[in-house]
């Protein structure tokens, strides 16, 4: 079968999932996945924009399929106690996804006992926010040492066991391209088996053509522009220097 090159925008994920679905492929999450089946497991880790989680979220409910979506509690764009974000993951949830913890190991002292004992705390902060239990986690940038790591992590699935790389196919559009070929380039695809495929919503949530900078430029244009708004909401001495500019 000859595909088409994938554009990174709504169009193009959408294009990309119906080239799985007329193989009859199956979106299943991280505990139901098996090897030799015609099974997808989108994972999302959001790294920088909630919003751009959302769409891609709203997106596949519309087409029929469930993801799981990956939070940090360590952000530097994102706070998840918010109440506009509170509102984000439950929306989330209510269009049938699930919702696990995108781990950063780098900001923990690197030993094994210390980051389970991390990420079971972030965990139960993340089950506190989403009165949720959280059964899957994903690392952020992963240490040496949590790459390739048998069984659980923190007493959960990991998104990094050798299960979801060896056993089954593995593709991720990592930097905001697909750097070792296309999901359905993939031998997994070719064979007919078993496949992680990691998502950023990031990148494609944007109908227009941007390059990957003019993404980034965009994100931190809108997260300026929420700033303001929030500092003139928050800061009396800001909210009047606006008004005697006026």
């Amino acid at each position: 079968m000859k595909h088409k090159r994938i554009i990174f925008s709504p169009e193009g994920f959408i294009n990309l999932i119906e080239i799985f679905k007329k193989e009859n492929y199956q979106f299943v999450r991280f505990n139901e996945v098996k090897a030799k089946s015609k099974h997808i497991v989108l994972r999302h880790d959001v790294d920088m924009s909630i919003e751009s989680a959302v769409k891609m979220a709203s997106i596949e409910h519309d087409i029929g399929i469930q993801a799981t979506y990956f939070f940090l509690l360590s952000s530097h764009f994102y706070n998840l106690n918010t109440l506009d974000s509170k509102s984000s993951l439950m929306k989330i949830l209510e269009l049938g996804h699930t919702i696990g913890l995108h781990f950063d190991a780098s900001i923990y002292p690197q030993k094994k006992e210390s980051l389970e004992k991390a990420a079971n705390d972030e965990c139960f902060i993340l089950e506190k926010i989403l009165d949720k239990k959280i059964n899957v986690i994903s690392f952020h940038r992963p240490i040496s040492d949590l790459q390739g790591l048998d069984g659980n992590f923190a007493g959960r699935l990991h998104a990094y066991n050798p299960f979801f790389f060896n056993k089954i196919g593995y593709c991720s559009d990592s930097q905001g391209i697909f750097r070792f070929g296309l999901p359905f380039e993939q031998v997994s695809f070719i064979e007919k088996t078993a496949m992680q495929l990691l998502i950023h919503p990031i990148w494609w949530t944007s109908s227009k053509k941007y390059s990957n900078i003019e993404k980034l430029k965009n994100f931190l244009k809108n997260k300026d522009i929420k700033m303001h708004t929030e500092l003139e909401r928050n800061c009396i001495p800001f909210k009047n220097f606006l008004k005697s500019q006026s």
